[in-house]
C-alpha cells in the first residue's frame, strides 16, 4: 500500500532519500551542481513528506517558505528509479500541496533543470507553469522555475498584469510582476515604449528565457474597417507589425478593441455610419481578415477581440462573428467594460463561451471602472470560476501599482 507520511527534517529515511537525490543531480550536472549546495540545505523547520510502499521508503519531498508573498518552495522532490512512472510522485506532491495550504500558503514554486525532462513533464501535468526565475536561479540557463496556485480564489489560474503608466519601460514592470508572483505581462501599445518598433527586444528575450510570458494589447484606436483606404491600410499595417512582433517574441495572445465607428448626431438620434453602410463595413472586415489570418497562423499568435460595451449593436455582432469564422481569432471578456455598459456584452459572449481565451479582470462601481478586485459590484468569484472552467488567462487590469497589489492580495 502506498502511503505518503508527514515527517521531520531529521527523519533518517528522508535524509537517506535526499542523499540518493544528490548523487543523481551530481551525475546530471557534474560541473554546476556545487552552485546549488547552499540552496539545497535542509533547514530544521522544513516540512518533509516521505512515501512508503509496503513499509519501504520510496520517495520524498519537502517545502519551506518561498521567495514571494504567501508562497512555499518545493524542494528535494525524489522518487527511486524503480518506482518512477507510477503514482508515488503524484501522491507525494498532493500531500505537500495539502500541507502547504493548511500552513496558509496560496502558491507553490520550485526550481528544476533542463537536464530533467521527466520532471518538467510531470510538473506541467500537475498544473505548474513556468515562472520568472527567482533568487540565485535568475540568469542560470540550466534552471527552470515553475509555479502553481494551490489556494485562494485564484487557485489553478494563469494571472498577469498590464504594463503600468507609472512604471517606465519593460524592466520595472517585469520586476513588479516577479514581486507579485504573477505569470505574465500584457504589453500595451497605447504606451510609447511598447510600439512594435520600440519594444526592447533584447530585454523581452532575456525575460522570456527567465520564464516570464507576455501578451500584447493593440492600440485602442486601431480600426481596419475604415472607409478611407489609406487610413484602413495604415491600421492593417500596424496590426501586421504587431503580429510579426508576437512571432518574434513568442507572444501567443494579441488583444484588440472593436470600436463602434463614427456617428452623426441627428436631432433625435445618433446615426452610426458603420451601421448605415454595413455592407461596405463588413466587406472591409472580411478583406482585412483575409490578410491577417495567414500571418496569425504562421506566427502562432491568436487575435482576441475585447468587448467595450458594444455588443448591443447588431452590425458589431455580425462583424465579430465574421472574424470568429477564423480559428485564429477568439474573444477577450473584459468584466469591467461589460458591467459599466449595463451588461450588454455578457449574453453575446456567453453564447460564444468556447471562443473566450482571455479575460480582463477588474472591479467596477457603476461607470467607475478598473477598480481593485472585490472593491466594487462585480461578482469576481463567478468570473474566476468561468476563467478556470474555460482555461482563460486573466489580466488583473487595475492600472496602478497600489491597486494591482491590492487585487493580488485579495486573491490569496
Amino acid at each position: 500500500m502506498l502511503e505518503p507520511r508527514r515527517t521531520t527534517a531529521s527523519d533518517p529515511n528522508f535524509r537517506g532519500l535526499v542523499a540518493e537525490l544528490d548523487r543523481d543531480l551530481w551525475r546530471r550536472y557534474p560541473t554546476t551542481q556545487q552552485n546549488y549546495l547552499s540552496g539545497n540545505e535542509i533547514a530544521p523547520d522544513a516540512k518533509p513528506v516521505v512515501a512508503y510502499l509496503d513499509g519501504e521508503s520510496i520517495g520524498c519531498a519537502c517545502f519551506r517558505p518561498g521567495p514571494r508573498p504567501a508562497s512555499a518552495e518545493l524542494k528535494r522532490m525524489y522518487v527511486r528509479p524503480q518506482w518512477r512512472g507510477g503514482p508515488a510522485a503524484s501522491a507525494i506532491l498532493g500531500c505537500i500541496e495539502e500541507w502547504a495550504r493548511q500552513e496558509g500558503y496560496s502558491s507553490l514554486v520550485l526550481e528544476t533543470g533542463v537536464a530533467q525532462p521527466e520532471a518538467l513533464r510531470f510538473y506541467a501535468k500537475r498544473g505548474f507553469r513556468q515562472t520568472l526565475k527567482y533568487g540565485d536561479y535568475y540568469g542560470n540557463p540550466q534552471s527552470v522555475c515553475m509555479a502553481k496556485r494551490i489556494g485562494g480564489s485564484a487557485a489553478g489560474l494563469e494571472l498577469g498584469m498590464p504594463t503600468l503608466a507609472e512604471l517606465e519601460g519593460l524592466g520595472p514592470n517585469a520586476e513588479l510582476c516577479g514581486e507579485l508572483g504573477l505569470d505574465f505581462i500584457e504589453l500595451n501599445a497605447n504606451l510609447p515604449a511598447f510600439q512594435p518598433d520600440r519594444v526592447d527586444r533584447a530585454l523581452a528575450g532575456r525575460l522570456r528565457a527567465e520564464g516570464l510570458s507576455l501578451s500584447y494589447h493593440l492600440p485602442e484606436d486601431l480600426d481596419f474597417a475604415q472607409f478611407n483606404a489609406t487610413i484602413r491600410e495604415a491600421h492593417l499595417a500596424v496590426l501586421l507589425d504587431a503580429v510579426d512582433l508576437c512571432a518574434e517574441l513568442g507572444i501567443g495572445k494579441l488583444n484588440m478593441h472593436m470600436g463602434p465607428g463614427i456617428h452623426f448626431t441627428l436631432p433625435d438620434s445618433k446615426l452610426m455610419l458603420y451601421d448605415k453602410y454595413q455592407d461596405e463595413y463588413l466587406g472591409n472586415i472580411e478583406r482585412g481578415l483575409a490578410l491577417v489570418a495567414p500571418r496569425l497562423e504562421s506566427s502562432g499568435a491568436m487575435l482576441l477581440i475585447e468587448n467595450t460595451g458594444i455588443y448591443d449593436r447588431p452590425y458589431l455582432r455580425r462583424a465579430v462573428d465574421l472574424l470568429l469564422s477564423s480559428p485564429y481569432l477568439g474573444l477577450t471578456w473584459d468584466l469591467g467594460h461589460d458591467h459599466s455598459a449595463g451588461r450588454v456584452d455578457g449574453p453575446f459572449i456567453r453564447e460564444r463561451a468556447d471562443r473566450v481565451r482571455h479575460m480582463h479582470l477588474h472591479d467596477a462601481r457603476g461607470a467607475n471602472n478598473h477598480l481593485p478586485l472585490y472593491s466594487g459590484e462585480i461578482d469576481i468569484e463567478a468570473a474566476l470560476a468561468f476563467a478556470r472552467e474555460r482555461g482563460c488567462s486573466c489580466v488583473l487590469e487595475t492600472k496602478t501599482r497600489r491597486g494591482l497589489a491590492s487585487s493580488v492580495e485579495s486573491l490569496r
